[in-house]
Parts: C-alpha cells; sequence; structure tokens
C-alpha cells in the first residue's frame, strides 16, 4: 500500500468518526425534552434563583415565585436545544453538589452554593461576537446564561420584585427622558 491510498483512507475514516460524532450531538440536542425533570426540580430552581438575587431589602426570588416563570418559559418559549441545554444543566448542578459535598444543591451552605455557581459559570462561558451567535443559533444558549437570563426577568416584571426592588409609580405620568438620578437610588419600573 503506498502513502497516498494510507493518507486517504486515514482523512476518510476520520472524517467519517467526526461526522458521526458531530450527527450524534445535533440528535442529542435536537430530540424534544423531558420537562418531567424540570417540573420536579422547583426547590432546586428556587435556590439557584435565590443565589442570584438573594433577599436583601427587597424579596428574594423564590418569594417572588421566579422559579415558577422559569418552568414556563422553559417549557413554552424557549427553543429544543436550550431547553435541552437547561434541563441537562439542572441535572449536572445537582450531580456536582452531591459529588463535592455529598449533599443536594438546596441542602448546601451559601459558600458551597457560590462554589458550585462559580463552577457552572466558568464551565458556560460563551464565546463573544459573531461566534457566540452562532454558538447560541446552533446549540441553544447555555444553562447558567438562560437561568441568568429568566431570573432577572422574572423577578423585575413580577409585582413584588416591580413594587418593591424599583420605584414604582401606578399611574405614571408624562415621559421624561431626563430625570435626575442620585447614587443610590433604585430604578424606575414603570417610567
Amino acid at each position: 500500500m503506498n502513502r497516498r491510498k494510507a493518507l486517504v483512507g486515514i482523512s476518510l475514516f476520520t472524517g467519517g468518526a467526526l461526522a458521526s460524532v458531530v450527527g450524534f450531538k445535533w440528535l442529542k440536542f435536537s430530540t424534544s425534552p423531558n420537562f418531567d425533570g424540570l417540573i420536579k426540580s422547583k426547590k432546586l430552581l428556587a435556590s439557584l434563583a435565590d443565589c442570584i438575587l438573594p433577599k436583601t431589602d427587597s424579596p428574594s426570588a423564590s418569594e417572588c415565585n421566579v422559579h415558577e416563570f422559569i418552568i414556563k418559559m422553559i417549557v413554552e418559549s424557549t427553543d429544543a436545544h436550550t431547553q435541552n441545554n437547561f434541563i441537562t444543566g439542572l441535572a449536572e448542578v445537582e450531580e456536582y453538589s452531591l459529588s463535592a459535598f455529598n449533599k443536594y444543591f438546596s441542602d448546601c451552605s451559601d459558600v458551597e452554593k457560590r462554589q458550585t455557581i462559580s463552577y457552572f459559570v466558568e464551565k458556560g462561558k460563551e464565546q463573544s461576537g459573531i461566534l457566540g451567535k452562532i454558538q447560541n443559533k446552533i446549540l441553544g444558549k447555555s444553562f447558567f446564561t438562560t437561568l441568568k437570563e429568566y431570573t432577572v426577568i422574572g423577578y423585575f416584571t413580577s409585582e413584588q420584585g416591580a413594587t418593591k426592588a424599583l420605584r414604582y409609580s401606578l399611574v405614571p405620568s408624562k415621559y421624561n427622558a431626563c430625570l435626575p438620578y442620585v447614587a443610590g437610588e433604585k430604578s424606575w419600573a414603570t417610567y
């Protein structure tokens, strides 16, 4: 056998193996998600949301039922790739906390929760720019990006978040684009 035939054979074999791996991953991300685990993980989602927006002088994320909002958003208005990433990410959070601390995430201390969150922040860092947009379009958003996005949206659109974490005016007056702002003041929810 000469060298050219060997190189062609090796490259075809490698290309076929790479194509099958990519096809398998694409099939895995394109399958319809299993929402049973998502619905059963309300306590985990509440703990994760409270790590992002804990209780201060305003209510925590779980007090605003953000975990219910996240489940609704994942089930009803998220693409299949991001749904699969999110459900897989929830399972990975529990696996990590069980292996690292020998307890479920919601039972961990604040320090252990922060360590777990920082692990997933590092793991889920996305590309920036055009590569990040392509990655999000093809593979879906990462678990932690979706979690942060839906936690913040759910919190500040809830009644408690809008009225207690932000300044709220029941009947907003005319639009004034140049309101004076003093450092440390709350933002407006209705302006």
